[in-house]
C-alpha cells in the first residue's frame, strides 16, 4: 500500500467510527468496567440500587436502557449480567423488555455504524 493511499483511508471520517468503537472498548477493559458487572457487585450493592430505582424509577430506567445500547453497540462483553440485573431490578416482564429494547437499539446503532463505515448509504 502506497503512502498517498493509506493518507487518504486515514483522513476518511468512515475509518474514525470504527476507531472510536475500538477505543471505547479499550477504555472499558483498561478502566476495569466490567468488575461492576458481576453478581458479587450485584449483591454488594443491592440496597442502593433497589433504593434508586425505588426513587428515581423512569430515570433508572433510561439509564439501564442507555447501558445496554451502550454495551452491545460497543460490543462489549456482559449483556447477559446486565439482563440479570434488569430482571433484578425492574421485575422478570419489564427487565425482559428493557434489555430486548436495549438490545435490539445498540444492534441497530452497530448496523448503520458499520453500514456507512464501508460505504453503503
Amino acid at each position: 500500500m502506497d503512502a498517498n493511499k493509506l493518507r487518504r483511508l486515514l483522513s476518511d471520517r468512515r475509518i474514525h467510527l470504527i476507531f472510536c468503537i475500538a477505543a471505547a472498548a479499550v477504555a472499558a477493559q483498561a478502566l476495569g468496567l466490567y468488575g461492576f458487572l458481576s453478581m458479587e457487585a450485584l449483591a454488594r450493592n443491592r440496597d442502593i440500587l433497589l433504593n434508586f430505582v425505588g426513587e428515581y424509577r423512569f430515570s433508572s430506567i433510561l439509564i439501564f436502557v442507555a447501558a445496554y445500547v451502550a454495551m452491545v453497540s460497543l460490543s462489549l462483553p456482559g449483556s447477559q449480567m446486565l439482563t440479570i440485573t434488569g430482571g433484578f431490578l425492574f421485575g422478570t416482564i419489564l427487565g425482559a423488555a428493557l434489555a430486548v429494547a436495549g438490545a435490539t437499539s445498540g444492534a441497530a446503532v452497530l448496523f448503520l455504524v458499520i453500514r456507512r463505515s464501508i460505504g453503503v448509504p
